[in-house]
C-alpha cells in the first residue's frame, strides 16, 4: 500500500521489519535487496549525446514487476525527487557484447519519437554493468487495470482504442531527425505494453520496435514454442512461422493491427479469444479458429464496432484494415 502511494521510505521500513521476522521469505528479501541497491548513474549524455545532466543519479524505490524482456522499477531522480520508471533487460538478454550497440540504436529511435500516446525514453543509466532505460512515470498497465475492473465501458474502450491507433499511425509513418522515413513497428503489442496514468484516453504504448531490434541486433531467434502463453495470446498468425525481421513492412503493419485488435477485444470483453494452452494450440487457433464476436459477451456493443474488431482479427493480413488511420476514421463514424 505504501509503495502504491509512493511512500517508499515507509515501505522500506516495513519490509526491513518483515525481513527480520522471516529472513527466508523470498519476496520480502528481494524487496529489501531492491531498495538497498546502489544508485543508477546517468550515461545519457556520454552514450547517446542526450541533453541530460551527466551527474544525474536515480534511486531504485520499488520493483514493479517484469515482462518477457525486462525487469521494471520505480526510480526517483536524486536531484529533483521526480519519479520515473526504469527498465533493464533480463539477465539472459543483457550479457552479450552487442548489448551496448543495441541500447544506443533503440534509444536513438525512441528519443526522436514525439507523440502523446507513446512513452518517452528520457535517459539511460548504468549500474553494475547493466543499462537501465529511464522512462516517463506511469501508474499501471492496461493488464493491471483489467485485473481490477474486468473490462471497460464501451465508450471508454473506444477512447483507449483511438489513443493506441494514434500511436500506431505515428510510428508506422515515423520520420527521424533527418526527416527520412523510418517506419517503426511494434510486433509485440499486448496489454502489459499499454500504460495508463489517469484517463485511458491518455494511454501510451511502450517498447516500440524493441522485439524487432532484439531479433535483428542480438540474434535473439526465439521459436514460438519457447514463448510464454501470454506472448502467444497476442501473436499474429503470420508471425508463427516467420521471424519479424523476415516479413515485409505491409505485413508488419498488419501484424500490429491484429495485436491491437486483441487488446481492444480484451478491453471491451475482459477476455482474449484464443487461450491455448500449448504453443501448438495457440498456433492452430490463431491460424484456423475464428474468434467469438465481442457482442456475444457484451450485447450492447454496436454491430459496426463488432465488425471493426473482427476485421482486425482476420486470418489473412491483406483483409485487415490497411492502416491504423483507416480504422480510426471508421471508429469516428460508429455511434457508441
Amino acid at each position: 500500500a505504501c509503495e502504491r502511494k509512493n511512500l517508499y521510505d515507509r515501505a522500506q521500513t516495513y519490509f526491513q521489519r518483515a525481513a527480520s521476522i522471516d529472513p527466508t521469505h523470498e519476496v520480502i528479501r528481494s524487496k529489501v535487496q531492491t531498495q538497498t541497491q546502489g544508485a543508477l548513474l546517468s550515461t545519457g549524455k556520454g552514450l547517446l549525446g542526450l541533453h541530460v545532466d551527466p551527474d544525474l543519479q536515480y534511486e531504485i524505490q520499488a520493483e514493479l514487476g517484469r515482462d518477457e524482456i525486462h525487469k521494471i522499477f520505480r526510480v526517483r531522480e536524486v536531484q529533483s525527487g521526480i519519479f520515473r520508471v526504469a527498465k533493464t533487460l533480463l539477465p539472459q538478454l543483457s550479457g552479450g557484447a552487442k548489448v551496448k550497440d543495441f541500447i544506443v540504436k533503440w534509444v536513438h529511435e525512441q528519443v526522436n519519437m514525439e507523440n502523446r500516446n507513446i512513452t518517452r525514453v528520457l535517459d539511460v543509466a548504468a549500474s553494475g554493468g547493466h543499462y537501465y532505460l529511464i522512462m516517463e512515470n506511469f501508474d499501471s498497465t492496461l493488464e493491471d487495470l483489467l485485473r481490477e475492473r474486468t473490462n471497460l465501458p464501451i465508450a471508454e474502450a473506444v477512447s483507449l482504442a483511438k489513443a493506441l491507433l494514434n500511436a500506431l499511425a505515428y510510428a508506422h509513418s515515423h520520420r527521424g531527425a533527418d526527416d527520412n522515413l523510418r517506419k517503426i513497428f511494434h510486433l509485440a503489442l499486448n496489454s502489459k505494453r499499454v500504460v495508463v496514468s489517469d484517463q485511458v484516453s491518455n494511454a501510451k504504448i511502450t517498447d516500440f520496435g524493441l522485439v524487432y531490434q532484439l531479433h535483428n541486433m542480438l540474434d535473439v531467434t526465439t521459436a514460438y514454442e519457447e514463448l510464454s502463453a501470454y506472448e502467444l495470446a497476442y501473436m499474429a498468425p503470420e508471425l508463427f512461422n516467420r521471424a519479424p525481421a523476415r516479413i515485409p513492412d505491409k505485413m508488419k503493419q498488419a501484424a500490429d493491427l491484429y495485436s491491437f485488435g486483441l487488446v481492444f477485444y480484451q478491453a471491451l470483453t475482459g477476455k482474449l479469444p484464443f487461450e491455448g494452452p500449448s504453443p501448438e494450440d495457440f498456433k492452430k487457433q490463431h491460424n484456423e479458429k475464428y474468434p467469438v464476436p465481442p457482442r456475444v459477451y457484451i450485447s450492447s456493443i454496436p454491430a459496426k464496432l463488432d465488425e471493426a474488431i473482427l476485421k482486425c482479427l482476420h486470418k489473412d493480413p491483406k483483409k485487415r484494415w490497411r492502416t491504423p488511420t483507416e480504422l480510426d476514421l471508421a471508429l469516428e463514424k460508429i455511434i457508441v
